[in-house]
C-alpha cells in the first residue's frame, strides 16, 4: 500500500512539473531601482500565480556579468554599456545583436551626509563635489564649502567619504557626471569612469547602496551617494546641487522629471548622456534612467512570463507606482520606445 501511495505522489509530482510547471524567470543587477522592482515582483506574481519572478540586487556590474555567462533570464544596469563591454557579450548569429537597452524608470543619485552640529540642507556646486570625492576637500569647514553654504555652522572634522565597493551604475552615473562637470585645472577627476574606479585612498568602501546608506546614517561627518529612493525610505539628509543653469536643485520628482528633455536621441548612450547635467533651469542634475538588458533570443521557457513581465512594467499603473519609492515614471515617448523594443524580443 505503501508503495502504492509513493508511486502515486511521484506521477502528481511529474504532472505537475510537465502540465503546470511553474515558469522561473530569474534576473540581477542594479540596486539603484531594486526597492520598485521587489514591489513590481510583488504585485505581478500576484495577479500571475503561475510565474515566479526573482531579482537578486548585486550590482550592477555583476548583473551583466551573469548575463553574459547566461545565468540569468535579464540584467539590471544603471547605464547602458561601452562598444568594448557590449563585445565581450555572445553575438547571436541571426542579425549579430545579443541584446536589448530597455528604459525601465528615471532616478537620481542623492549626495547624503552626516554632518555635526549641521541643521539646514547643505549646497554643493559641481567643483566642491569633485573636490571632496576626489580627495582635495578633505575636512567640512573647508573655505569652499563655506562658500557654497554662507551662514551655515560646518563642523571643524575631517569628512569621511563612503562610496560602493562592489561594481555599481550609480557609482558609474556619479563618475560620468564628475567626467563631465569637473574642471580640467581647478578641480579635475582623476579616478576616470566605471562601474568600478580608482578612488582616493582613505575613502571607505561598503556593498550595495543599502550598505552606504546605512554607513553614511551611522558614521558622523560623512558623505556618500545613493539613489534618491535611499535617501528618502531611510530620511536621511541629502543636499542641493548646483545644476548647469546655475541653480542649486534637490533631488525629487519634478526635478528629476524636469531632467529628461522633450527630444531625446535615438541610442541608449546618447539618451544617457542627454539627462545628465541638462540645461533645463529647475533639473536635477545627476539624473538617469536605469536599465534592463534583455537577451533578444531568452530561453524559452522563460520568454512568456519575460516579455509579459516587461511589457507590464511600461503600463501606467505600473508606472505610476515609481513615484511611492521616490523614482520617476517614464515620459510616454520612452515607454513606446520600450515597448517596441520588447517586440523584438524572439
Amino acid at each position: 500500500m505503501k508503495l502504492k501511495i509513493a508511486c502515486l505522489i511521484s506521477l502528481l509530482a511529474a504532472f505537475a512539473l510537465t502540465g503546470c510547471a511553474v515558469r522561473m524567470v530569474r534576473g540581477a543587477g542594479a540596486t539603484f531601482p531594486d526597492p520598485l522592482y521587489q514591489d513590481w515582483i510583488t504585485d505581478y506574481t500576484h495577479s500571475h500565480p503561475d510565474a515566479h519572478l526573482k531579482y537578486n540586487p548585486v550590482g550592477s556590474e555583476e548583473g551583466v556579468g551573469l548575463v553574459r555567462q547566461s545565468k540569468v533570464d535579464f540584467g539590471g544596469s544603471d547605464w547602458p554599456l561601452t562598444p568594448e563591454e557590449e563585445a565581450a557579450l555572445p553575438k547571436q548569429p541571426q542579425n549579430g545583436a545579443a541584446h536589448i537597452y530597455l528604459p525601465v524608470v528615471a532616478g537620481a543619485v542623492s549626495i547624503i551626509y552626516h554632518a555635526d552640529g549641521v541643521s539646514r540642507t547643505l549646497r554643493f556646486t559641481p567643483e566642491t563635489l569633485c573636490g571632496i570625492f576626489g580627495g582635495n576637500i578633505k575636512r567640512w569647514d573647508d573655505d569652499r564649502l563655506r562658500r557654497d553654504n554662507p551662514g551655515a555652522s560646518l563642523p571643524p572634522q575631517p569628512i569621511t567619504v563612503v562610496r560602493r565597493a562592489d561594481g555599481s551604475g550609480t557609482t558609474r552615473v556619479l563618475t560620468e557626471y564628475f567626467a563631465k562637470v569637473c574642471a580640467p585645472t581647478s578641480a579635475p577627476w582623476r579616478a576616470g569612469t566605471g562601474f568600478r574606479v580608482q578612488w582616493p585612498a582613505g575613502t571607505t568602501g561598503s556593498e550595495h547602496s543599502d550598505g552606504v546608506a546605512t554607513a553614511v546614517r551611522d558614521t558622523n561627518n560623512s558623505i556618500g551617494y545613493v539613489e534618491y529612493a535611499y535617501a528618502l525610505n531611510n530620511n536621511l539628509n541629502h543636499g542641493f546641487v548646483m545644476n548647469r543653469s546655475g541653480q542649486f536643485v534637490r533631488a525629487d520628482s519634478d526635478s528629476i522629471s524636469a531632467a529628461i528633455p522633450e527630444q531625446l536621441p535615438p541610442g541608449s548612450r546618447d539618451v544617457a548622456y542627454a539627462i545628465l547635467n541638462p540645461a533645463a533651469p529647475d533639473a536635477y542634475p545627476i539624473t538617469a534612467l536605469t536599465w534592463l538588458l534583455i537577451p533578444l533570443a531568452p530561453k524559452d521557457q522563460a520568454r512568456p512570463v519575460l516579455v509579459d513581465f516587461l511589457t507590464w512594467t511600461l503600463q501606467p499603473d505600473a508606472q505610476l507606482q515609481a513615484k511611492l519609492h521616490g523614482y520617476v515614471e517614464l515620459p510616454e515617448r520612452l515607454r513606446t520606445l520600450g515597448l517596441d523594443s520588447i517586440r523584438g524580443v524572439r
